[in-house]
């Protein structure tokens, strides 16, 4: 059975932009697929990561620190504060980014803010929510009939 995707546009941080680029290449992978593989484990739980190997961590390790990614990186929970952004268009799961909008307005956000602090928290192997969002987030889950 065919997953139904839509296409979506968000504006971030180019040197995030361009870390995944570097990854999405290394992996044969579109930059909208590894997103969305990134944000499913992001919001999954507080343990998943989708970089746990070593070989994977040295990858994403040597390529935040080819686009310099860690100056920006104190927290996930902040928004990157790079004046620079990119345009990101891709294809995702029509349920993913209803569950996603979904926790953009829990959280008070912009999708491209929740977005952003997401991918970046896997890319530093942080939990990205707090414990009680993740709680909310498995009902939103079964509302929005998520994986």
């Amino acid at each position: 059975m065919q997953i139904p995707r839509v296409q979506t546009g968000v504006r971030l941080d180019e040197n995030l932009v361009a870390v995944l680029h570097t990854l999405a290449q290394q992996d044969r992978l579109t930059l909208g697929r590894l997103i969305e593989n990134l944000l499913r484990c992001a919001v999954h739980s507080a343990t998943t990561f989708a970089f746990t190997t070593t070989a994977l961590d040295s990858r994403v390790t040597a390529a935040r620190a080819q686009h310099r990614l860690d100056t920006h990186a104190a927290s996930p929970f902040t928004p990157l504060q790079s004046p620079k952004r990119a345009q990101v268009g891709f294809k995702i799961d029509r349920h993913l980014l209803k569950l996603l909008k979904a926790v953009a307005e829990l959280l008070d956000r912009p999708l491209n803010q929740l977005i952003e602090s997401l991918t970046l928290a896997q890319l530093l192997g942080q939990p990205a929510l707090t414990p009680n969002t993740y709680k909310k987030i498995r009902l939103l889950k079964r509302i929005y009939n998520a994986p």
